[in-house]
C-alpha cells in the first residue's frame, strides 16, 4: 500500500503544480514546492530501498536462512495477541458527584 500511495501523492503534486502554472518555462517555482519535490523524491527512494530489503528478508526467512532475530520476530507475529483483562463498569471506582 505504501508504493501506490507514494505514487498517487507524487502524481497529484505534479498535477497541481502544472495546474497552477508553476511547471511552465520562465515561471519561477516557489521554494516550498522545490523542497517538497526533493523530500518526496528522497522519501520515494527510501521507500523503494526498504521494500527491496524487506522482500529479501522475507525470501530468506521462507528459505530458512533468516537470522535468529528475524526468526524470533516471525514467530512472534504468528502468535495470537494476548487478551486484555476487562474491567466491569461500576466496579466501585466511580467518582460520585455531590451537589
Amino acid at each position: 500500500m505504501a508504493l501506490p500511495g507514494w505514487l498517487l501523492m507524487r502524481i497529484g503534486a505534479e498535477w497541481i503544480a502544472s495546474k497552477e502554472g508553476w511547471t511552465a518555462k520562465g515561471v519561477p517555482t516557489p521554494t516550498w514546492l522545490n523542497i517538497g519535490f526533493i523530500l518526496a523524491d528522497a522519501g520515494g527512494l527510501i521507500l523503494l530501498i526498504s521494500l527491496i530489503v524487506g522482500g529479501i528478508g522475507v525470501r530468506r526467512l521462507r528459505a530458512g536462512q533468516g537470522t535468529g532475530l528475524l526468526r524470533t520476530d516471525a514467530r512472534a507475529l504468528g502468535r495470537p495477541a494476548r487478551r486484555l483483562r476487562r474491567r466491569r463498569v461500576g466496579d466501585g471506582r466511580q467518582a460520585q458527584l455531590n451537589l
